[in-house]
């Protein structure tokens, strides 16, 4: 049982670098969700679903069964949100049914199952260490790919181009700058997203051994590929996340700066990773130069502040946030059922520029979910997604590292909900939920409260 267990996780943690999705009516299959079911049949095999013959009455008492899943208040809003929005759905007419609208929603409640298994198997099954080898994987690959893309003007290395019909077109551009995609969507947006988010488990590369040149280097290394794959999808919320991010960070070492003034302290091993990370950055720039990348940047850089000018589009967010509400209250209760809010311009009294966009949702976790599942999804969704960081902020977990790249990882979801679509894509949901779910585990763990026990919470 060990080693199926671990042939599952590893198959589970491989298939988020090939995200592959196929919708077989009520249901709808992705790479990632065959395993992790596998997964979660043994875990609750553990956790005596399935009892003796002896223990058989005992077990149909619904308390009994609360019990051996031991659901707390944080998994209780996670399954109320999958049942309301199934519910919500089911009994709702649609102005326009997306084709993949029960395949895709199953799978995001597959991906809201796995934050609460992770929670469940933290110091098991998962462990930090895990989410910082999965980090600095899924950043080497992508990096390695979107400079493919980038070399080439193609969508080389994108699973769908092989193995479906989504990775045939061309990569996206931008003022004449491409704009890549990785492995991981058909949308540049999703992959700077994923970057962004495990950038900061990079940062506490290796814990057990932070402070040695061969774990800086490979930090610098990683970090600042991390950053390029960024600039290259040109994605504006994952450049302010980031951004933010590097500043809140550039004034702590600068406050650090001014008190080390005062009692200056260096070694041979700092000199060295100085004169190193020069050598490799020099490197770096001589072949982007020669790659003619260095025009690419600058094309990168203007392309994405021209987004960042384009009012229209900015306008556009505020309407579908005004239409969303507006559709909220045509069934406040219920809700709309899920991807509802499709063709949202249609439905409601907003205006977008251009009018062909009218197909457009609103780009707002929360406000998507109070539009499509009513106040009792958008209460349970805002429970989900943001008791964690109550949580932590509660706790000794921000004493350590590890726990600032969870709370700062957390925090970069959190805001990143708030301005696009891309957090229920089978894609990225699963990355979201699995920081989600460690989040959680990691605080059980430095509060020393066991998840199986933590009933209340």
């Amino acid at each position: 049982m060990r080693l199926i267990k671990f042939a599952l996780k590893a198959f589970l943690l491989a298939s988020f670098f090939v995200p592959l999705f196929l919708d077989i009516g009520p249901v709808g299959v992705a790479t990632w969700t065959g395993p992790f079911i596998g997964l979660l049949y043994i875990k609750l095999a553990e956790l005596s679903i399935y009892p003796s013959k002896a223990n058989r009455t005992k077990f149909y008492k619904w308390g009994s069964v609360l019990e051996s899943i031991q659901i707390g208040k944080w998994e209780a809003s996670g399954l109320t949100f999958i049942l309301w929005m199934y519910f919500s759905t089911l009994v709702n007419d649609y102005y326009y049914k997306y084709p993949s609208r029960d395949g895709l929603l199953f799978v995001y409640s597959l991906s809201i199952l796995f934050a609460i298994y992770v929670r469940k198997s933290w110091g098991k099954m998962f462990k930090t260490e895990t989410i910082v080898w999965l980090s600095i994987a899924m950043i080497v690959v992508q990096s390695f790919i979107s400079m493919l893309q980038f070399a080439t003007s193609s969508t080389i290395g994108f699973p769908a181009k092989y193995f479906g019909s989504s990775g045939g077109t061309d990569l996206l551009k931008n003022d004449g700058a491409v704009r890549v995609i990785g492995t991981l969507d058909s949308s540049p947006t999703i992959l700077g997203r994923a970057i962004s988010v495990f950038l900061p488990f990079v940062a506490i590369y290796p814990a057990y051994d932070f402070f040695s040149l061969k774990s800086k280097l490979i930090k610098a290394v990683v970090m600042s590929a991390g950053f390029v794959t960024i600039l290259m999808t040109q994605s504006r919320s994952a450049a302010i996340v980031v951004g933010s991010v590097v500043v809140l960070w550039l004034l702590q070492r600068s406050r650090a700066g001014l008190k080390m003034l005062v009692r200056p302290r260096t070694s041979w091993s700092k000199i060295y990773f100085v004169y190193s990370l020069v050598g490799i950055l020099g490197v770096g720039v001589l072949t982007l130069q020669k790659a003619g990348g260095i025009s690419y940047i600058e094309k990168a850089v203007s392309s994405t502040l021209y987004r960042f000018d384009n009012l229209a589009l900015l306008g556009n967010r505020y309407q579908l946030m005004k239409g969303a509400l507006l559709f909220f209250w045509e069934n406040p209760v219920i809700g709309n059922g899920y991807l509802s809010t499709m063709y949202l311009a249609e439905q409601t009294d907003i205006f977008i520029v251009p009018s062909w966009r009218s197909f457009l949702r609103v780009h707002n976790a929360y406000l998507q979910f109070l539009a499509e599942g009513g106040i009792v999804a958008f209460m349970s969704y805002l429970y989900f997604t943001l008791y964690p960081l109550y949580r932590m902020w509660n706790s000794e977990i921000l004493d350590s590292k590890t726990g600032i790249a969870f709370f700062t990882s957390i925090s970069m979801i959190v805001v990143l909900t708030l301005t696009s679509t891309a957090y229920d894509r089978y894609s990225l949901s699963p990355l979201y939920m699995i920081l989600l779910g460690g989040a959680m585990g990691e605080t059980d763990f430095i509060s020393s409260v066991k998840p199986s026990n933590s009933i209340d919470e």
